[in-house]
Formats: structure tokens, sequence, C-alpha cells
């Protein structure tokens, strides 16, 4: 067992089909990620778990991985979910973690969806600064994980 991190996000924003480009809908992530704490000055991934709510796509539990890479500057979510047409899309989502402005990588998560392969809808989501920065330094934890 190892000392880990776990944080909670709530990013909210709009996402739109590429079928339908011109029409934004919202869209709601809850998550909850768990990292290793003893690679965390490398890139490290730890899981993901929450649930999305899309406006007329999903409203469906999530689980993937979260990776924090501080060399390559970049932070990615990666997850699975249930869309409400009973199909299994995967969402992938990059922000650039830029060391003199760290909130702002915290704040502003692009991401895409796909149906198999094939891009299907692109997200924008963000975390509001005061309320999200508050929330997630609230849920600051340190704990065991298993398996490192």
């Amino acid at each position: 067992m190892a000392l880990g991190l776990r944080f909670e996000q709530r990013l909210r924003g709009t996402y739109h089909r590429l079928a339908d480009p011109g029409v934004e809908h919202p869209v709601e992530l809850d998550a909850e990620v768990a990292l290793p704490l003893g690679r965390i000055l490398r890139a490290t991934e730890g899981t993901l778990r929450g649930h999305l709510r899309a406006q007329g796509y999903a409203d469906a539990p999530i689980e993937g991985t979260y990776l924090l890479d501080l060399r390559a500057r970049k932070i990615v979510y990666d997850f699975r979910f249930e869309a409400l047409d009973g199909r299994v899309r995967r969402f992938h989502g990059e922000t650039v973690f830029d060391v003199t402005r760290p909130v702002r990588a915290i704040e502003d998560l692009v991401g895409r969806i796909y149906d198999d392969d094939r891009e299907d809808a692109r997200v924008l989501l963000s975390v509001p600064f005061e309320t999200g920065l508050r929330q997630m330094a609230r849920s600051l934890r340190a704990h065991l994980q298993r398996g490192l």
C-alpha cells in the first residue's frame, strides 16, 4: 500500500454534437480523483470516478483515469460512460498545465466524446474559480492506495 491523494471536482460547461455543431447543450461532470502521492512529481495516473450529465445525451456514472503529467505540463481525463441510447462512449479531455498560471489548468477542460473510434461530440468544461477551487480544497484527503 502507498499513500495517495483524493479530491473531488465539479465541472460545468457545454457540449455540441458534430452532427449539429450550432446547438450547445449544458453538461456537468462530478468527479472524484485518486492519485498516488509518491509519484506526484512525475507523470502519475490515478483513478477517476463520478457522474456525467449531458442534456439529451447522458446521465450516467463514469469510470476511468486521471493523468497528471507535470513534465509534459498537462492533465488528462479519460473515462467511459453509457449514453442515453445504451451505447458506451469514451470521453477524452486535456488541459495544459502552465506553472505560471496553475489555476487556469484546473479551470478549463477541452474534451471530445467518441462513439467507437468516431468523434461524436465536443465538450468545454470549467471549474468555477472561487466555488470550485474551494470545494476541491475542502475535499482534499490523504488515503492509502492498494497495488502501488
